[in-house]
């Protein structure tokens, strides 16, 4: 279907089962929810988007490398206790085995332990593999300047920013706790005071082939929807990890913070 709002402008994008879930904001903060089975279709319902979050790792190590990339290395570091989030992305040369042999996770595990002789991989990263591959597939085939720009970003980085700009608790619970998906909720509420109203829109899984979107899903598309919002309205833009202003954001991810406007809280 077509995107019914040609103003939305800042789009967070989440993994969800069988695909993705995109919430879009306008310069109102008023919200639009997408789900698709496939990245390039959240890339032409969001085409007029200026753009596009979201959580899944562009730019991996190059092949015959092993360890983690330097932005998730950070991004745990600032997360501290809640930085097992953060899952080690794989290599490329995983990604291309696992997609050109239909690996399941034994094989794949079996084939990263002889080749990098280290303990393996866990179930976390190997679940990130087609995902990685669906984005890639659909950025590879875009001009370098293409619009929408599509920039990662992880959401509990983006919560940590925006809660400690509230001055909210200094420790958020775990997202799947009701606790947590609480504390998240009251953030996310501060720009977009309709929030509740965006779970309401999300599509029913009618049959099998439909992708399953959760909550939490939901709850992650929006924050990542408010901070590129945020991060295109402020005067000092986005901060990377590792902090780096070079506009190739491959490797990096991305999160911004409130500017001097406040919040509608």
């Amino acid at each position: 279907r077509e995107m019914t709002d040609s103003a939305i402008k800042y789009v967070g994008v989440d993994g969800c089962t069988g695909g993705w879930v995109g919430v879009g904001l306008n310069d109102d903060g008023r919200p639009e929810v997408e789900v698709c089975a496939d990245f390039s279709e959240m890339l032409k319902y969001f085409s007029d988007a200026s753009l596009i979050l979201v959580d899944i790792p562009i730019g991996l190590v190059k092949d015959g490398e092993s360890g983690d990339r330097v932005c998730d290395k950070e991004a745990r570091r600032k997360l501290r206790d809640r930085g097992s989030s953060v899952f080690p992305a794989p290599t490329m040369q995983l990604v291309r085995k696992v997609i050109e042999q239909d690996w399941n996770y034994q094989d794949t595990n079996r084939w990263f332990k002889s080749e990098y002789n280290e303990v393996g991989i866990t179930s976390q990263t190997f679940s990130l593999v087609r995902k990685i591959d669906n984005v890639c597939d659909a950025l590879k085939c875009r001009a370098k300047n293409a619009s929408p720009k599509v920039w990662e970003a992880h959401p509990e980085v983006c919560f940590l920013a925006l809660n400690e700009s509230l001055k909210g608790e200094q420790e958020l619970a775990r997202k799947h706790e009701a606790l947590g998906f609480g504390q998240r909720f009251r953030i996310v509420r501060c720009w977009v005071p309709n929030a509740v109203d965006i779970f309401e829109e999300v599509p029913r899984r009618e049959n099998s082939e439909s992708p399953l979107v959760k909550p939490d899903d939901v709850l992650d598309a929006l924050a990542l929807a408010i901070t590129a919002k945020l991060g295109l309205e402020n005067d000092n833009g986005f901060i990377t990890l590792p902090q780096n202003r070079n506009t190739d954001c491959r490797g990096k991810m991305v999160y911004a913070l409130p500017n001097d406007k406040g919040t509608p809280c």
